[in-house]
């Protein structure tokens, strides 16, 4: 038998350390999006979609607040709303009112977040009672997660869920991210070190985590970088690059109170606070701040185009009446078709007033040459308007999205 060449092993260990380097360089290559806050358009929402249903919930008695988290999975909708989460059909029936406020088994302070299993289970994150909780689709307790953590929102994923804290000095972790493992039953590993100097830059973000395919993707308001998480690390993976509206990394450092710092940041011109990250395999969204504006950015990923405004017309139900981005016409939920958002009752009267009255004087002063600008849905329009009165439940607006 012949001895191996000593020479010829050292080559293929070179050889196997550059094939190494080079995947690991091809892992952490990062994407930018170049957002310039001083450029927002306005937009016509016909750009981004097809068509529009109106969801209207009021048909039963019961009464519940603006959700502050909406899925669509199931042929249903699921909503948080204050202590409770109510499950809707798409015929606008009531499937299950929960809540299960108290300290007792299967019962919760409060609902910081909630996911929606495959089989119709429901999860929920119980912030201060630092734990999780299991229930079916009847709403009945099946298990109780006591992951000992102060977090907000959260993913899931096979059997491993992400747990954010943010800034939050947790006493069992200090990491922004934390996993734990359901069939271990305990937290296996985190991600990103916690900065105690920066706890004050505690605040309560409507989404941390976007997932889609086999990817989990991370983001928190005050920082521009977006992280995929993999089964070991947080690897950067997207940067918001705002130019020279960037806010500098040390800039955060220089506060140790939450009101001084975003009254200053404003002032200052930087873009920051970027908010409801979305992406799937076909677009990304969020919303950002920048002075006293909310903007919005909407990026194609199969075309590369950016639809980046700041305000709006809905040509499909209001022509003509131009909205500013913001927190009330921010997206609450998307999927790969579908746009979801959440008008409360007394800002539809108001478009729909807005609307009638732009449309009377255009009809005394319009000429034969003209045509009058109305909305397609105008007698659904009609219809929900004069079954509202501004105590109304929220309504749900649902965009299909352009293919």
């Amino acid at each position: 038998m012949k001895a191996f060449n000593p020479f010829l092993l050292s080559i293929i260990l070179v050889i196997g350390m550059f094939a190494s380097c080079q995947n690991s360089r091809k892992e952490l290559v990062v994407q930018k999006l170049e957002i310039n806050p001083n450029e927002t358009a306005q937009i016509q929402l016909s750009q981004l979609y097809s068509e529009v249903e109106i969801i209207n919930l009021n048909e039963s008695n019961e009464v519940f607040a603006r959700p502050n988290k909406l899925i669509a999975k199931n042929n249903c909708l699921y909503l948080l709303s204050g202590p409770a989460i109510w499950v809707y059909d798409f015929d606008r029936k009531l499937k299950l009112n929960l809540i299960r406020r108290g300290n007792g088994a299967g019962e919760y302070l409060g609902i910081a977040d909630f996911q929606i299993e495959d089989n119709g289970d429901i999860l929920i994150n119980d912030l201060d009672g630092r734990k999780m909780i299991r229930y079916n689709a009847k709403g009945e307790h099946l298990n109780t997660i006591n992951h000992g953590l102060l977090s907000y929102n959260f993913i899931k994923i096979d059997d491993v869920v992400y747990l954010n804290s943010g800034v939050l000095l947790n006493n069992k972790s200090s990491y922004r991210v934390n996993c734990w493992d359901e069939k271990t039953a305990s937290l296996t590993h985190g991600y990103i070190k916690q900065d105690k100097n920066l706890s004050y830059l505690s605040v309560i973000e409507d989404k941390n985590f976007s997932g889609f395919n086999d990817t989990i993707l991370y983001c928190q308001s005050f920082s521009n970088t977006i992280f995929r998480l993999t089964n070991e690390e947080a690897i950067p993976y997207l940067k918001i690059d705002f130019g020279a509206c960037s806010m500098p990394e040390s800039f955060p450092k220089e506060y140790s109170q939450l009101r001084p710092f975003m009254e200053d940041i404003r002032l200052s011109g930087y873009a920051s606070r970027i908010d409801g990250y979305y992406e799937n395999a076909q677009y990304r969204f969020f919303m950002y701040s920048y002075k006293d504006l909310r903007p919005f950015v909407w990026h194609s990923k199969q075309t590369d185009q950016i639809f980046h405004f700041s305000l709006f017309e809905d040509d499909l139900l209001f022509p003509g009446i131009v909205q500013e981005t913001g927190y009330n016409s921010k997206p609450v939920f998307m999927d790969g078709n579908y746009v979801y958002v959440s008008m409360e009752a007394y800002l539809f009267k108001e478009l729909y007033e807005k609307h009638s009255a732009q449309s009377l004087q255009a009809t005394v002063q319009i000429t034969a040459s003209e045509k009058l600008q109305k909305s397609p849905y105008q007698q659904t329009l009609n219809e929900i308007y004069n079954t509202l009165d501004i105590n109304s439940n929220t309504l749900i607006i649902r965009y299909k999205i352009k293919s």
